[in-house]
């Protein structure tokens, strides 16, 4: 998510910096006007959006937000193991389902 800094304010009207930002309905825009000043929604809101629009499974909905970037900008890193050498798993993430 590329999220400003005042995600997760909720609606209102809100300083960011030096702008004047206001927030209704998930949608940030220059206060007075109709400008979008950028976008509010949370990595978790965009996981599960992106899993009622493709019915994915879960695991490709988190490679997709996680690895599949991460690998366009040559930034992922070898998949980590747990301590005794087996492959780590992990269980949907809270709020997301």
């Amino acid at each position: 998510t590329d999220a400003m800094a005042a995600m997760g304010l909720g609606d209102g009207d809100h300083h960011v910096g030096s702008m004047r930002v206001c927030i209704k309905d998930g949608r940030a825009t220059l206060a007075g006007t109709d400008t979008l000043a950028g976008s509010v929604v949370s990595m978790d809101s965009c996981v599960k959006r992106f899993l009622q629009f493709t019915g994915c499974e879960i695991g490709k909905a988190l490679l997709c937000t996680t690895l599949h970037p991460a690998m366009v900008l040559n930034r992922h890193v070898a998949r980590q193991k747990r301590g005794d050498g087996g492959r780590a798993e992990m269980d949907a993430p809270i709020g997301i389902l």
